[in-house]
């Protein structure tokens, strides 16, 4: 799981996004703030965050793949 505790204590999910597709997906990384200070809370909103910004990657990398 990628989290992360900002100094506020807030938590945040971040992914970073793979060299080769940065072109593609036009970002270094994703990072979306999860908006509470309780880490099991957390985890549980970063989920599904995570598995979509992991799809957009894979995605990516199909489109890489494709055009080389």
């Amino acid at each position: 799981m990628n989290l992360t505790c900002l100094k506020s204590g807030i938590w945040q999910a971040e992914l970073r996004v793979p060299e080769g597709v940065r072109d593609v997906i036009g970002k270094t990384r994703f990072a979306k703030s999860m908006r509470t200070r309780n880490k099991r809370e957390a985890v549980v909103k970063a989920a599904p965050i995570l598995e979509q910004w992991q799809s957009e990657i894979d995605l990516g990398v199909w489109r890489v793949t494709i055009t080389t």
